[in-house]
């Protein structure tokens, strides 16, 4: 029984140092656990619980870079580099650490009034390395990438730029507005445009935001012109960028660029039917406005395109009302008519249009639009086909002017309509002089 004493004693001592492993590893799972939920929002007090604790290190270096102290943002990322040596974004980390405590340094003074202000080298040969070891490692680090974008741009590598750009427009849609205005802004140059031209013709799901950036009044029209220009060997546009570019023109009142821009969209076959207005019986598929029509349906209508029946496969524009109050005057289309006298014509068929004053075409100045040059007669009620026209003259310094169909509405009390309405044959005929007198004496 002298051995019994011992045992136990044994056996109490195992038993302690259970407890003190249990209490160990309770304890490293509890701090590890309480440091990680505190990372973010207390990382001094998740280092005191775990001292390698790779979040907490990070966000305690992003608070260290906030306030400016430098010494200590490193030192914390060193730390969470020696404790996780893969983590990509420490790697970034030091390298904005190196780009904010450092002074860029203006260039010799021809080259700064090019804006060529750069970094100096020794700076740039240690960000660099430390953004492309941070992309390798994480590859989703956007400020490594855009790093390595625009350190691409500084060094004439506008291809490998572009490719930066394209991957954080894929996996960035908050970036998408700097990232687009950035590569407008590289358009400048012939280089850029071809080789944005081969990325564009891959067809990447941002083509058409970057030439609606292009498009904007912000950037040059030369520069957006050379753009579209270049693209367009490459591969073809679409209606809506199409529609962007004549667009920009149009804002411009540069209608001449405008109409050649459209008119470079259309097949042989569109071409060959070219006239004023474009697809008048509306046979044709429409093409992008505003020199084809531009058909919206505001609440309260429907506008479609519809066959006329008349046997010779023409089609008309058809509008529909529902009988509520509505703000009709979304059927249009842009012409180009010299100064002098003209006819329009067209072909109409009501039924039932109930409305207090009734639909009418007008034409007025795209230069200004409150230079209205002619109304027609207003149509409303029921009847068949029956044929109209309206006469006008368009003045010097009206190089553009737009042919809309509306709801004539005073008051919103005027606008309330039901009933529907065709229109087709639509035809713009120059008069001569003799002609246009004629028909003045006809009228008086």
């Amino acid at each position: 029984m002298s051995g019994a004493p011992k045992v136990l004693g044994v056996r109490a001592w195992q038993r302690w140092a259970l407890s003190a492993a249990i209490l160990l590893i309770v304890w490293r799972v509890l701090s590890l656990s309480l440091a990680v939920h505190v990372a973010s929002s207390n990382p001094s007090l998740a280092l005191v619980w775990r001292a390698d604790e790779p979040h907490a290190l990070m966000q305690a270096a992003k608070a260290a870079m906030e306030e400016g102290d430098w010494v200590k943002a490193k030192a914390y990322a060193r730390r969470a580099l020696q404790v996780d040596p893969l983590d990509g974004s420490m790697f970034s980390l030091l390298g904005q650490v190196a780009l904010l405590s450092a002074e860029p340094t203006v260039a010799p003074q021809a080259e700064a009034q090019a804006g060529a202000d750069r970094l100096t080298p020794p700076l740039e040969s240690i960000v660099t390395p430390l953004m492309q070891t941070a992309l390798r490692h994480a590859p989703t680090d956007l400020l490594a990438r855009a790093w390595l974008a625009e350190d691409a741009v500084r060094n004439g590598q506008i291809d490998q730029a572009l490719g930066f750009y394209d991957r954080i427009l894929r996996i960035a849609p908050e970036a998408h507005e700097a990232v687009l205005q950035q590569l407008a802004s590289l358009m400048e140059t012939g280089e850029a445009r071809e080789l944005m031209a081969l990325r564009l013709s891959e067809q990447p799901p941002w083509r058409l935001d970057f030439l609606r950036t292009v498009s904007a009044p912000s950037v040059p029209i030369e520069t957006m012109e050379a753009t579209f220009t270049t693209l367009r060997v490459r591969s073809p546009l679409t209606v809506p960028e199409t529609a962007l570019q004549v667009g920009r023109f149009v804002q411009a009142g540069q209608w001449g660029p405008a109409m050649s821009a459209w008119a470079n969209s259309l097949n042989d076959a569109q071409r060959a039917s070219l006239s004023m207005p474009f697809n008048g019986s509306f046979h044709e598929p429409l093409a992008a406005p505003p020199f084809d029509w531009e058909l919206k349906a505001p609440l309260g209508a429907v506008v479609s395109i519809e066959p006329t029946l008349f046997g010779d496969h023409s089609n008309a524009l058809r509008v529909e009302f529902h009988g509520k109050r509505v703000d009709f005057h979304q059927a249009r289309e842009l012409v180009l008519l010299t100064p002098g006298a003209y006819r329009f014509d067209w072909r109409y068929r009501l039924s039932g249009l109930v409305t207090p004053r009734g639909l009418d075409w007008v034409v007025d100045c795209a230069a200004a639009p409150h230079q209205r040059l002619a109304t027609s007669e207003l149509m409303k009620g029921h009847n068949d086909w029956r044929q109209a026209e309206l006469r006008f003259q368009v003045p010097p310094g009206c190089g553009a002017q737009w042919l809309t169909l509306q709801l004539d509405a005073r008051i919103p009390a005027e606008s309330l309509a039901s009933g529907q309405a065709w229109f087709t044959a639509l035809r713009l005929t120059r008069l001569s002089l003799d002609e246009w007198r004629s028909a003045e004496l006809a009228v008086h």
